[in-house]
Protein backbone atom coordinates (compact mmCIF):
# COMPACT_ATOMS: atom_id res chain seq x y z
CA UNK A 1 0.00 0.00 0.00
CA UNK A 2 2.95 2.56 1.00
CA UNK A 3 4.32 1.97 -2.80
CA UNK A 4 1.26 2.83 -4.52
CA UNK A 5 0.77 5.83 -2.17
CA UNK A 6 4.38 6.78 -3.34
CA UNK A 7 3.98 6.14 -6.73
CA UNK A 8 0.29 7.44 -7.43
CA UNK A 9 1.76 11.37 -5.41
CA UNK A 10 4.55 11.20 -7.45
CA UNK A 11 2.45 11.45 -10.26
CA UNK A 12 0.13 13.96 -9.03
CA UNK A 13 1.24 17.57 -10.48
CA UNK A 14 -0.74 19.33 -7.27
CA UNK A 15 -2.83 19.13 -4.49
CA UNK A 16 -5.97 21.53 -4.83
CA UNK A 17 -7.44 22.07 -1.12
CA UNK A 18 -11.34 22.51 -0.79
CA UNK A 19 -12.98 22.64 2.12
CA UNK A 20 -14.16 19.48 2.75
CA UNK A 21 -11.49 17.57 0.94
CA UNK A 22 -8.32 17.60 -1.92
CA UNK A 23 -8.08 17.05 -5.04
CA UNK A 24 -4.97 15.39 -6.67
CA UNK A 25 -4.50 16.56 -10.30
CA UNK A 26 -2.34 14.61 -12.58
CA UNK A 27 -2.04 16.37 -15.67
CA UNK A 28 -0.51 13.85 -18.08
CA UNK A 29 -1.50 10.71 -16.81
CA UNK A 30 -0.15 7.49 -18.20
CA UNK A 31 -1.06 4.16 -19.32
CA UNK A 32 -1.14 2.73 -15.80
CA UNK A 33 -2.43 5.44 -13.69
CA UNK A 34 -6.54 4.78 -14.20
CA UNK A 35 -4.79 0.77 -12.51
CA UNK A 36 -2.95 2.86 -9.91
CA UNK A 37 -6.24 4.45 -8.69
CA UNK A 38 -8.47 2.07 -8.52
CA UNK A 39 -6.47 -0.07 -6.69
CA UNK A 40 -5.01 2.50 -4.45
CA UNK A 41 -8.85 2.98 -3.87
CA UNK A 42 -9.77 -0.67 -3.39
CA UNK A 43 -7.44 -0.56 -0.73
CA UNK A 44 -8.16 2.50 0.78
CA UNK A 45 -11.65 1.37 0.92
CA UNK A 46 -10.16 -1.61 3.11
CA UNK A 47 -8.95 0.71 6.00
CA UNK A 48 -11.52 3.41 5.90
CA UNK A 49 -14.83 2.06 4.38
CA UNK A 50 -16.23 6.26 5.52
CA UNK A 51 -14.16 7.89 3.03
CA UNK A 52 -15.78 8.78 -0.12
CA UNK A 53 -13.68 9.12 -3.59
CA UNK A 54 -14.72 11.06 -6.74
CA UNK A 55 -12.56 10.32 -9.80
CA UNK A 56 -12.51 12.93 -12.98
CA UNK A 57 -11.76 12.35 -16.27
CA UNK A 58 -11.26 14.91 -18.80
CA UNK A 59 -11.99 14.18 -22.79
CA UNK A 60 -9.25 12.87 -24.76
CA UNK A 61 -5.98 12.18 -22.75
CA UNK A 62 -6.50 15.35 -20.54
CA UNK A 63 -6.13 15.93 -16.76
CA UNK A 64 -7.32 12.83 -14.11
CA UNK A 65 -8.18 13.88 -10.76
CA UNK A 66 -9.00 12.23 -7.54
CA UNK A 67 -11.16 14.00 -4.71
CA UNK A 68 -10.45 12.68 -1.20
CA UNK A 69 -12.80 13.26 1.82
CA UNK A 70 -15.92 15.40 2.26
CA UNK A 71 -15.76 16.40 5.87
CA UNK A 72 -13.52 19.00 7.85
CA UNK A 73 -12.08 16.34 9.88
CA UNK A 74 -11.57 13.40 6.98
CA UNK A 75 -10.21 16.11 5.09
CA UNK A 76 -7.61 16.83 8.18
CA UNK A 77 -7.00 12.82 8.34
CA UNK A 78 -6.23 12.86 4.75
CA UNK A 79 -3.94 15.62 4.88
CA UNK A 80 -2.57 13.85 7.93
CA UNK A 81 -1.64 10.11 6.51
CA UNK A 82 -1.22 10.66 3.05
CA UNK A 83 1.42 13.31 3.36
CA UNK A 84 -0.21 15.92 0.87
CA UNK A 85 1.55 18.59 1.73
CA UNK A 86 4.57 17.43 -0.17
CA UNK A 87 2.87 17.90 -3.01
CA UNK A 88 2.53 21.46 -4.41
CA UNK A 89 -0.63 22.79 -2.62
CA UNK A 90 -3.19 25.01 -4.73
CA UNK A 91 -5.81 26.86 -2.84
Amino acid sequence: MNELHQTIFKKADKAIEHAKDYELVFSKPDSTLNKELFEFIHFEQLCCPWLKFQVSFEPGNGPVSLKLGDSAETKEMVNLVMDLDKLRPVK
